[in-house]
């Protein structure tokens, strides 16, 4: 995000990540402010798939890497490996999966205002 043209970026994630703690107090603390910090760029979006929202249609992790000259691109990392999908119907599933994601997830105002929350509370 430190270079002259940084992409875009949209991040959905879920609750559950944020408040399961990962190599202690302190690190979770430093990495839920760290997430706050990033979520000010104006080239981030960062958003929180709250508890509430329910059951969702992502069967795990997933980016979505929009190509220009190329076309979109789906990555999904998993115990088994990394899959890239490039068909036009595979990525039309997972921009239809994110958006409904997106669609569900808190607002930023509101993400930003959970993960500090939940820092504050470490």
């Amino acid at each position: 995000m430190d270079r002259e043209e940084p992409p875009d970026y949209h991040a959905i994630i879920a609750e559950a990540a944020l408040r399961q703690l990962v190599g202690g107090r302190s690190v979770m603390r430093r990495q839920l402010r760290h997430l706050a910090e990033l979520s000010s760029h104006d080239k981030v979006t960062l958003q929180v798939l709250p508890f509430a929202a329910g059951a969702h249609a992502a069967a795990g992790s997933f980016t979505v890497l929009v190509v220009p000259a190329f076309g979109d691109v789906v990555n999904i990392d998993n115990t088994a490996g990394r899959t890239l999908l490039d068909d036009t119907d595979a990525t039309d599933r997972y921009n239809v999966v994110f958006d409904g994601l997106r669609s569900r997830a808190l607002p930023e105002p509101g993400s930003l205002a959970l993960i500090e929350q939940l820092a504050a509370d470490l």
